[in-house]
């Protein structure tokens, strides 16, 4: 997934269980160890999310990710080292999985770019700024 700098411990969300199918569960990394937070408030399981870190408002942000094995989304949720809630930006790319995001601090904004959806590979750019 990405990590939360604020307190240096990597974030992981979600992921592929051959098993049972994509995991919904939150684990983070002290160096050594992995410990799973159990946060109230998950998002549904998924695999093939993107998310980036927001150091201003101490946020990792996650969109997207195939839910039940197969089904592409366009939800939005944000970490803030405790729980997860979900975010409604007023517009948002359609649904796709394995599209790559990355934050710009010169300009305070999310960045994602492209993925696949259940037809074709996506190559377009979308911008957003969490509100302040």
């Amino acid at each position: 997934m990405d990590f939360v700098p604020a307190n240096g411990a990597p974030v992981l969300f979600g992921g592929s269980s051959i098993e049972s199918g994509p995991p919904g569960d939150t684990w983070t990394w002290t160096g050594t160890t992995w410990n799973e937070v159990h946060a109230a408030n998950n998002p549904a399981p998924r695999r093939n999310a993107a998310a980036a870190y927001d150091p201003a408002s101490a946020q990792l942000v996650m969109f997207g990710g195939l839910i039940d094995g197969y089904k592409y989304n366009s939800e939005t949720w944000g970490w803030n080292g405790r729980t997860w809630s979900h975010l409604e930006p007023t517009s948002s790319p359609r649904q796709r999985s394995g599209q790559a995001e990355a934050f710009d601090a010169a300009t305070g904004q999310f960045i994602l770019f492209g993925g696949a959806d259940s037809s074709t590979y996506l190559i377009d750019t979308w911008i957003w700024q969490l509100s302040p």
